[in-house]
């Protein structure tokens, strides 16, 4: 999902070693500050839904494991 909504985005090599690094908290920043960015009002409720959802998840405690979709 988010390659489907940051894929050519300029902070996507960014997020990807986030998410590689798995360090879920620089990979919140990452997503807070694309949001807003992304020129596609579908994209960025789409965004905006999967950052709640992993700050729920780590708020919780549940391992809110996300990935890119490669692998």
């Amino acid at each position: 999902e988010l390659r489907q909504c940051l894929s050519g985005h300029p902070r996507w090599q960014a997020i990807r070693q986030k998410l590689a690094k798995q360090d879920e908290e620089k990979l919140l920043v990452e997503l807070n500050s694309a949001l807003g960015t992304l020129g596609d009002e579908a994209k960025e409720q789409q965004l905006a839904a999967l950052i709640q959802g992993m700050a729920e998840g780590a708020r919780s405690g549940h391992n809110g494991h996300v990935s890119d979709g490669e692998g």
